[in-house]
């Protein structure tokens, strides 16, 4: 019975220990270029600061590293564009 306690401390600290790495891989597989979007028509944050672009004409999504981790302090509205899409 003293084991699993002992087990589970050991599990968290090795858990706390490889999150960071994997968390840090999101954005090392990326590659430098230029994309050559032919019509952005979707846009769309992920985690890290990723940027999501959606090319309609060309059938692909591309990802670039903002490199923008820094949380929102305030928001806005936006005033008089409601139903305008």
């Amino acid at each position: 019975m003293e084991q699993l306690p002992a087990l589970a401390t050991f599990s968290l600290i090795a858990l706390g220990l490889v999150a960071p790495l994997a968390r840090a891989a999101r954005t090392d597989a990326m590659t430098r270029g230029k994309p050559g979007l032919k019509s952005m028509s979707q846009l769309a944050f992920g985690p890290e600061g990723i940027l999501f672009v959606a090319d309609s004409q060309a059938v692909a999504i591309v990802a670039r590293a903002t490199g923008d981790t820094t949380p929102v302090k305030r928001t806005a509205a936006i005033r008089g564009v409601a139903g305008q899409t």
